[in-house]
């Protein structure tokens, strides 16, 4: 007769507890910073974290080089190349769009987009002439910039990885020289996603 007793009391309190366990709320959703720590990292994806830290890193080494706005005039840029070599779909705003308002908001730079907005063509000079022939005003720009995302899987037993480098190449479209390159590499390593960097 106890045993029974001890046995109902256990099940009921076992269902009582899935009961509220059940019936308990999910968490609300709330904002974050999107600067702060909490931001969701994923292992096989190109996150908004990884696309401001590759921006960041990319505009500031750009600046450094002091090879804009010479003679206290802005320089012109043509965004004029982006290849996304991911099997992700990034739009290219991601990155570039960021790029675009550092260099902008240093005073040193004005930026034309001449790729279309579905295509990772171009050529800076070819588009620009297009335009013109069409009648449109554009002004002629000193340099363009051409971005490229390439990724690289890797697996050992359970625990993914994945390499993204990111590269930029500022080019003066007088002379076809390379002004000034470099590169971001992020690396992503775990079995399952995140919260938090």
């Amino acid at each position: 007769m106890f045993k029974n007793k001890k046995q109902i009391a256990t099940t009921l309190s076992l269902t009582a507890t899935l009961i509220l366990t059940g019936c308990q709320p999910n968490p609300p959703a709330t904002r974050i910073d999107p600067q702060g720590t909490r931001l969701i990292t994923t292992v096989g994806e190109f996150d908004i974290q990884d696309a401001t830290d590759a921006a960041t890193t990319l505009s500031e080494s750009l600046l450094k080089k002091g090879i804009l706005g010479k003679k206290g005039k802005a320089s012109i840029i043509a965004i004029s190349n982006y290849v996304n070599n991911t099997n992700q779909q990034l739009d290219r705003d991601t990155i570039l769009k960021k790029i675009r308002i550092t260099l902008n908001n240093a005073g040193v730079a004005k930026t034309i987009v001449t790729i279309g907005d579905h295509g990772n063509k171009a050529n800076a000079q070819d588009n620009l002439a297009a335009k013109r022939a069409k009648g449109d005003q554009l002004a002629i720009p000193d340099y363009s910039i051409t971005l490229k995302i390439m990724s690289q899987p890797t697996r050992a037993g359970k625990v993914r990885q994945k390499t993204y480098t990111i590269q930029m190449t500022l080019t003066d479209l007088n002379t076809g020289l390379a002004e000034w390159e470099d590169e971001v590499q992020i690396v992503k390593q775990g079995r399952h996603n995140n919260i938090g960097l």
